[in-house]
């Protein structure tokens, strides 16, 4: 039974890891917020309005990539931190 366990768990995990990836490339700060990192949650939010006001004004989109990426990074982190747990 150990090993049906183990086996569920795992097919659970990387679901939850690929809900996480696709939540950090639609709304990077929920994805960020998702993993308990409050305070990045807060600072990509600040990246991803900047990105969103830059976009309306006409600007240039240089903060919405940063978002992206500073999610995906922190959705990678929290997928080795909890795969060592």
């Amino acid at each position: 039974f150990a090993g049906s366990d183990a086996g569920a768990r795992s097919r659970f995990s990387i679901k939850v890891f690929l809900v996480l990836y696709l939540l950090a490339i639609i709304l990077p700060p929920a994805a960020v917020l998702m993993c308990g990192r409050i305070f990045q949650a807060w600072f990509s939010a600040v990246l991803w309005a900047l990105a969103i006001v830059s976009i309306l004004v006409g600007i240039g989109f240089w903060a919405g990539p940063l978002a992206l990426v500073h999610a995906l990074f922190v959705v990678y982190w929290y997928k080795g931190r909890t795969d060592r747990d």
